[in-house]
């Protein structure tokens, strides 16, 4: 699939704060205030209702195919971090018919990683990238970061790897020459 023939996934509804679909029904109000069984009444009332959002996204990701993240750069760190968000993203949030990598540099963060299935699904995409960077995420970052898209997380990603990339296993002794 020709890169420059990929549109960045788009959903009006995760944009638009009045939607319907971000009001919790009756039924899940009713449901969530009963312990076990109504929390889990209350999800599935849920999941009805965002299953048109959902679907619209599934589309997207359906139509694209053969995507090679290799394609987008010409900077091998930028490359290798775009393809470990890829992954981690693929392993935990919810597009489970999808788990191949489907996302795309221009695709938005707050559709890619929205947690419709699992409240828990962002937060281990985020403690990956913690991982990978090899530090914590302040909430400041966090914020900015989803308001981007994945080029912009990778991005941050790479800048903050160089930060703390160790050197090569050469020392400045090891450059001299002793006669």
């Amino acid at each position: 699939m020709d890169k420059d023939n990929i549109a960045p996934l788009h959903c009006s509804y995760l944009y638009d704060d009045s939607s319907h679909y971000w009001e919790k029904t009756s039924k899940e109000v009713f449901w969530s205030k009963i312990p076990i069984i109504g929390w889990i009444i209350a999800e599935i009332e849920y999941s009805k209702r965002v299953a048109p959002v959902v679907k619209m996204v599934e589309e997207q990701l359906a139509n694209r195919k053969d995507i090679n993240l290799y394609d987008f750069y010409d900077d091998p760190l930028g490359a290798e971090a775009a393809v470990y968000l890829n992954k981690s993203i693929d392993e935990n949030m919810g597009w489970d018919e999808y788990r191949c990598i489907h996302f795309v540099p221009e695709d938005p963060v707050r559709i890619v990683m929205w947690s419709f299935s699992d409240a828990l699904d962002e937060t281990c995409v985020i403690l990956q990238i913690e991982n990978y960077i090899g530090r914590e995420l302040s909430q400041e970052e966090l914020d900015k970061q989803s308001e981007g898209t994945l080029d912009d997380i990778v991005k941050f990603m790479v800048a903050e790897k160089q930060k703390t990339r160790k050197p090569d296993n050469r020392s400045v002794a090891s450059d001299c020459r002793f006669s």
